[in-house]
């Protein structure tokens, strides 16, 4: 029997537990899930340390939407270091790769827009309420509320700044999603469960 091609695309609001649910979705649909291994191969191909590679997005400063340019080669110039150009040209081709070799879902940089158009990827926004998602960092980063507001609020526009430069348009453009989900209405497990539900629907993937 032919294997049913399928990648997803998860995109997530800083906290909003994006990854773990992705981590979780991919377990359920019995795929890898990639994160760490595009930052840590990025690096290495870049000889570069995993953490600079790793919050490349959040070191992204504000970009105004007028300044973009309407091609992609265009935009790697613009508003952004050759570092962290390197590193998202890097991040591209290993991305491209991991969706033509297998089935998987990949989190972040950029890989909505990167596999924007093809037939057998879907795309994922996860979002959540800003208070949960400053008391999943309070909780995660074991930090104190304060800071917690500062970081989920320059974060989330570092992030938002860095995907725009790139792609275009913001992280969560409808125009350019599938699903869009806010992770507190069921949780880390709900949440995971449901969309796996969906692609398995979606592919005529066995329960």
């Amino acid at each position: 029997m032919e294997r049913k091609r399928f990648v997803i695309t998860v995109t997530n609001q800083f906290c909003s537990m994006g990854r773990v649910i992705a981590r979780r979705m991919s377990e359920l649909l019995g795929v890898e899930c990639y994160n760490d291994y595009i930052v840590k191969e990025a690096a290495r191909r870049l000889s570069l340390p995993a953490d600079v590679v790793d919050r490349a997005e959040e070191r992204s400063g504000k970009i105004q939407r007028d300044t973009l340019f309407p091609t992609l080669i265009r935009r790697l110039g613009d508003q952004t270091n050759e570092t962290q150009n390197r590193i998202f040209r890097t991040q591209v081709d290993i991305i491209k790769a991991l969706a033509e070799e297998e089935n998987c879902v990949i989190v972040g940089r950029c890989s909505d827009f990167i596999l924007d158009g093809l037939d057998y990827a879907v795309h994922i926004y996860i979002y959540a309420p800003f208070p949960d998602r400053v008391e999943h960092c309070v909780k995660e980063l074991e930090i104190g509320e304060e800071a917690a507001l500062r970081q989920v609020t320059e974060v989330e526009e570092s992030r938002v700044a860095y995907h725009l430069n790139y792609t275009g348009f913001r992280p969560d453009d409808r125009k350019h999603k599938d699903i869009l989900i806010n992770s507190s209405l069921l949780g880390v497990e709900g949440t995971a469960q449901l969309l796996a539900h969906m692609v398995r629907k979606k592919f005529q993937l066995p329960e």
